[in-house]
């Protein structure tokens, strides 16, 4: 069976794994700094979502749980002899979004987890960090983890939303926007010698392109 090679990007200091849906293309990424002035902050939008963090998540999803024996069976958020012995096995709520049905938690290792409520399935991007290009055909979503941000971008096929890039950036991003249907604009962090932090604009460009022929192997 024949399959594309995996084409390694170096964006944000970092090496960005480029995933292929047909065996023939590869993503290939352009990134630079905005001149200053380009980037756009009326065009970042506010997530539509109410969105639970920290003690809130916490008690708001708790009250959720404790009225579901489908939840409280499922063995992915501690465990639970009745309502009024209550054990959790340091798994605490931190993000809890009832409109898109997920919760974020972290166990007592300190490692973080997602699940859609609806399946129960473990989930790998934030569901509220996803910011839709303008055809709708593509979308991009963020998720904190403790080496720093992993980033994906997903095309829509058929009925299905498919990963097209996945990788780990060490520094925050925010504010971001689709320019156009094939580049994004963003705010990356920086930070001053002496400690300072401040943000530039950048834009990454992703485009699909076939690979010569010779460099398909079996």
């Amino acid at each position: 069976m024949k399959r594309a090679a995996v084409l390694l990007s170096v964006l944000l200091s970092l090496h960005f794994s480029a995933l292929h849906a047909q065996r023939t293309k590869c993503l290939r990424i352009t990134k630079k700094a905005l001149d200053i002035g380009v980037y756009d902050y009326g065009k970042v939008k506010k997530s539509p979502y109410k969105v639970y963090y920290g003690k809130q998540a916490e008690d708001k999803f708790t009250e959720v749980l404790m009225k579901s024996e489908r939840l409280m069976n499922s063995g992915k958020f501690g465990q639970y002899r009745t309502p009024n012995d209550f054990v959790t096995d340091d798994v605490v709520a931190y993000e809890y979004c009832p409109e898109l049905n997920y919760v974020m938690t972290t166990g007592g290792h300190g490692f973080a987890f997602a699940y859609d409520l609806e399946t129960l399935e473990e989930i790998f991007v934030n569901p509220s960090t996803f910011v839709y290009s303008p055809s709708g055909c593509y979308r991009f979503g963020t998720f904190d983890v403790d080496a720093g941000m992993e980033i994906y971008l997903e095309v829509k096929q058929g009925d299905k939303w498919v990963s097209h890039l996945r990788g780990v950036c060490p520094t925050m991003i925010e504010g971001v926007y689709w320019f156009d249907d094939q580049t994004i604009h963003y705010l990356g962090k920086k930070k001053r010698p002496s400690g300072a932090s401040y943000w530039i604009g950048y834009s990454m460009k992703f485009s699909f392109e076939y690979e010569p022929e010779e460099s398909i192997r079996p």
